[in-house]
């Protein structure tokens, strides 16, 4: 009887196992950015334009049909899908030969029928970056994010096994990967162990730039001013072939003066977190608006080569946002997504502080603060508490949703527990947190209570804050 249960159990861990197997999916990309002229081509709409070969492995499949999928949709998905995946084709290999299939690709989801045997899917085509049609910025710079919209497909069990770049136009393009690469034979080869589904690159065209290095204790920041963009109409009105020449926006007193902001904020950053030590910052502005409603800025970076990035519209250096995006550099936070504390963590802690040291008047920042909690009184939320958050998302129609208890509720109470025990010992116990972070202690809330508690916060201020975030 029991051998019989042994042998039972081997033969559904073997089942589960070959199972395993068979979903494993692997892919392969190949992208090469080349120049689009978009005065003439159809489906372009920026300068440049991506062809994108990327590949499925399937060994010892079980499937009929290969469900590939978009994870994220442009705003526009359902009608402007042609435009963002020009000329999609789709070719099955096995044993080396290769047959053309019928796509039947609806904007979101391209089911593949799929032979019994090995065999691998290619598809072909050439992405066109739908931010660019919202944006003029989209003439200059180039943000990839598949956080916004998928700009690869993928399968729920897709392993990266090959990532290669080719940049045609390096000699007149910045290009940036959020991943360790290596160059060789002209390509950019991505380090595939650390991919996750959320693949940046950057695109930014350095004509349009005005460039200005400068040196803050050991890191090299170089600060890429947006020359800006003067549009000559098409005198037969055709918005598409508009002539777009180079304008004068970067002078030396915006260079000096925008120099001035980051220093001043890098210093006060320095003050709470450890150095970067030798790193290197590029600090690139321009229209990043989305359909005039939305400015945004964003933070990433190469820690394997010590090299960041920062992209940041040109209306927030007048708040705090950039020094948000700064903060996020120094404030590398790796949880997963679905940990209960990220959120508090990576965004809500950098919130607070991007507050404090832009405005250092006192009334000012509760000025600040205070329209943040009245900002998020507003929403009917249950979601109160940050720790109970499934996503960190928000309504493009109405810039609401649990994106509110993120930014505006928890930097609100972060700053009201401050004030309580005195700012200037919050602010040692974060710096003495961070200190122990950069030595290899966990970001946890047991780590950070027991920091706090050794600089002098008492157990009723830690229940106080806890029980009201």
């Amino acid at each position: 009887m029991y051998k019989k249960i042994i042998l039972i159990s081997s033969f559904i861990c073997l089942c589960i196992s070959f199972q395993s197997i068979a979903q494993s999916v692997k892919t392969n990309l190949d992208v090469t950015l080349m120049p689009c002229d978009y005065l003439n081509t159809w489906g372009c709409s920026a300068p440049h334009i991506a062809k994108v070969t990327q590949e499925f492995v399937l060994e010892k499949h079980t499937k009929d049909t290969l469900f590939l999928k978009l994870d994220k949709y442009h705003w526009a998905q359902s009608f402007l899908y042609p435009f963002l995946y020009v000329g999609l084709t789709v070719d099955i290999i096995v044993e080396n030969e290769k047959q053309s299939v019928d796509k039947n690709f609806n904007g979101f989801t391209l089911p593949v029928p799929l032979p019994s045997s090995s065999c691998t899917v290619t598809l072909n085509y050439f992405y066109s970056p739908g931010y660019c049609s919202d944006s003029h910025g989209g003439f200059y710079l180039w943000p990839c994010m598949p956080s916004w919209h998928s700009w690869y497909f993928s399968y729920p069990d897709m392993q990266f096994n090959k990532v290669e770049f080719q940049n045609v136009a390096d000699s007149l393009l910045y290009f940036f990967v959020e991943f360790p690469f290596f160059k060789q034979n002209e390509k950019i080869i991505l380090n595939t162990k650390n991919i996750d589904r959320d693949m940046n690159f950057f695109l930014i065209q350095k004509p349009f730039y005005h460039k200005t290095s400068f040196i803050q204790n050991t890191d090299t920041i170089n600060l890429h001013l947006n020359k800006g963009e003067i549009l000559i109409p098409n005198p037969e009105g055709s918005i598409s072939n508009n002539t777009v020449l180079l304008g004068n926006r970067a002078t030396q007193a915006l260079v000096d003066s925008c120099q001035n902001f980051i220093t001043q904020a890098l210093r006060k950053i320095n003050a709470i977190f450890p150095s970067l030590q030798g790193a290197t910052i590029d600090v690139f502005d321009g229209d990043l608006s989305i359909m005039n409603k939305f400015t945004w800025g964003r933070a990433v970076s190469d820690r394997e080569n010590n090299h960041h990035l920062v992209l940041i519209d040109t209306l927030c250096w007048h708040n705090h946002t950039l020094i948000h995006e700064l903060i996020h550099l120094y404030n590398h936070v790796p949880l997963p997504e679905n940990d209960s504390t990220v959120y508090f963590f990576r965004e809500s802690i950098t919130e607070y502080l991007a507050i404090c040291f832009r405005y250092a008047d006192k009334h000012d920042r509760d000025l600040r603060f205070n329209q943040k909690i009245i900002n998020f009184a507003k929403e009917p939320n249950e979601d109160y508490c940050i720790f109970k958050l499934s996503s960190n998302s928000w309504d493009g129609n109405t810039v609401r949703g649990s994106s509110l208890v993120v930014y505006d509720k928890t930097p609100f109470i972060i700053h009201t527990f401050a004030q309580a025990v005195g700012e200037d010992k919050f602010h040692a116990a974060l710096k003495d947190f961070y200190a122990k972070v950069a030595k290899g202690m966990a970001i946890n809330l047991p780590n950070f209570k027991e920091t706090l508690k050794e600089n002098g916060i008492t157990d009723s201020q830690w229940g106080w804050f806890i029980s009201n975030l």
